[in-house]
C-alpha cells in the first residue's frame, strides 16, 4: 500500500490505527495531523485513507506490487547429493554467501563443517522425522557468522549498483535527477587492528587502551566520504579489494576459534540427543550485531557453552537442553544480561563475570553545569 500510494510505512500504519477503532480519535484528528507535518501530505493523506478504509471494512489485504524475483542461491549438484533435501535451500543460501564473501576454498570450509554436523545428527534421527533442522540451523547462522562485518565487508556493500538503485527508490530520485551519497565512516583501532596480525594487532590494542586508562577517548578517524564520486568509489572498491588480508588478520583468527567452539559444542550435543544439539545449533542466534553488541553475544554464548552445554550437574540430557533453551531466550530478551544471569542462576550456573570498566573523572570547569 505504502508503494502504491507513494509515501512511507509510517501513514499507512497511521491508517490502520485509525480505522482499527483502537484510539477514541476521529479519522479527521488523524488526517489533520497529516496536514500539519506539511511534508508530503497528498501522499501520505492518500496512503492513510487507503489502509483507513481496508481496515475499517475488515476488508482483505490488497494485492501487493509485483516485486524483482530474488534469484536462488544454487550449489553444486554433487554437493547437494551428500545433504538432504530439506537442507538445501539453506544450505545454497550459506554456500553463495561464502563465495561472495571470501573465496571457494572459504565456501568449502562452510560445507565441510556442515557435514561434522550432519553426520552427528544422522544416527540420532535417521529416519529424518526432525527434518535435519539442526544442520539448517547450523548452516542459517554458521553463514552469518562466518561472513561477520569488518570495513573490507562495508566497503564492498556500499559500492555495489544494487545499492546505488535501492538507495534512488527509497528517496524517490526521479530519472534525470542527480543523486548524491555521503557515507560516514568512524573507524577506530579494533577495526585496523583487525587486519593486522596477531603480535600487532595486540600491541595495537593495547596502546590505545593505555590512553583510554589515561584519560582520553578512544581513538577513531571520522571520515565523510562522497559515494558518488570517481574517488569516493575507488576508495570503497580499495578497501573491499582487501580481502587477501581479512585471512591475515587477527580477527579472522579469533572468530574462525570461536565457531569450532560453537561447532564442537553443537556435534557433541547432537550426539548425545537430538534436542540437546538443535538448542546449541539455534544459539548461534546469539550472535548478532556489530562492535559491543557482537562481542556481547560471543561472550554470551561461550558461557552458555561453557556452563550449560558441557555441564554434568543436571539430572537428564533433556533438563540440559532446556536450560539452554531458556539462556538464550533471556539472553534475546535483554541486552543488559539482567535476564540472562537469572536463568544461569535458575539452572545451577553461575552468572557471568562482572566486567571492569575504567572509572573517568572529569574536571569541572567554573560554571557548567554538572
Amino acid at each position: 500500500m505504502a508503494q502504491q500510494a507513494g509515501t512511507v510505512l509510517s501513514a499507512v500504519l497511521f491508517g490502520a490505527i485509525a480505522g482499527s477503532g483502537a484510539l477514541p480519535f476521529p479519522r479527521e484528528a488523524f488526517e489533520q495531523t497529516i496536514r500539519k507535518s506539511s511534508k508530503g501530505v497528498d501522499a501520505s493523506v492518500r496512503g492513510f485513507a487507503r489502509a483507513c478504509e481496508i481496515v475499517a471494512k475488515g476488508a482483505a489485504t490488497p494485492t501487493p506490487v509485483p516485486s524483482k524475483p530474488r534469484a536462488l542461491a544454487v550449489m553444486p549438484a554433487e554437493l547437494a547429493r551428500e545433504f538432504p533435501a530439506e537442507t538445501h535451500e539453506m544450505l545454497a543460501a550459506g554456500y553463495t554467501r561464502m563465495l561472495e564473501y571470501q573465496d571457494q576454498n572459504y565456501a568449502q570450509l562452510y560445507l565441510l563443517r556442515l557435514k561434522r554436523i550432519l553426520a552427528a545428527e544422522r544416527p540420532v534421527d535417521p529416519a529424518g522425522l526432525g527434518k535435519f533442522s539442526t544442520t539448517s540451523e547450523t548452516a542459517r547462522y554458521l553463514a552469518l557468522w562466518m561472513a561477520f562485518d569488518d570495513i573490507v565487508r562495508v566497503a564492498d556493500l556500499k559500492c555495489r549498483a544494487s545499492r546505488y538503485e535501492r538507495v534512488r527508490t527509497e528517496v524517490k530520485a526521479a530519472p534525470d535527477e542527480v543523486l548524491r551519497i555521503y557515507d560516514h565512516f568512524k573507524p577506530g583501532v579494533p577495526e585496523f587492528a583487525a587486519l593486522l596480525p596477531a603480535t600487532l594487532a595486540a600491541a595495537l590494542v593495547r596502546w590505545d587502551r593505555r590512553r583510554q586508562l589515561a584519560g582520553k577517548s578512544a581513538l577513531a578517524l571520522p571520515l565523510k566520504l562522497p559515494a558518488h564520486t570517481l574517488t569516493g568509489f575507488l576508495i570503497l572498491r580499495g578497501l573491499a579489494s582487501l580481502k587477501w588480508l581479512r585471512k591475515r588478520g587477527s580477527r579472522f583468527a579469533v572468530e574462525q576459534s570461536m565457531i569450532e567452539r560453537w561447532l564442537a559444542g553443537v556435534e557433541q550435543g547432537t550426539r548425545s540427543q537430538w534436542q540437546l544439539g538443535h538448542e546449541i545449533a539455534l544459539c548461534g542466534r546469539l550472535i548478532k550485531g556489530y562492535g559491543t553488541t557482537n562481542e556481547r553475544g560471543k561472550e554470551n554464548l561461550l558461557h552458555v557453552l561453557d556452563h550449560l552445554a558441557a555441564a554434568t550437574t543436571f539430572a537428564s540430557v533433556s533438563a540440559r537442553a532446556e536450560a539452554i533453551r531458556a539462556a538464550r531466550v533471556a539472553a534475546l530478551a535483554d541486552d543488559v544480561g539482567k535476564a540472562l544471569d537469572h536463568a544461569l542462576v535458575q539452572h545451577g550456573a553461575p552468572a557471568r563475570p562482572v566486567r571492569a570498566q575504567p572509572v573517568m573523572w572529569v574536571k569541572k570547569r567554573p560554571g557548567q553545569m554538572a
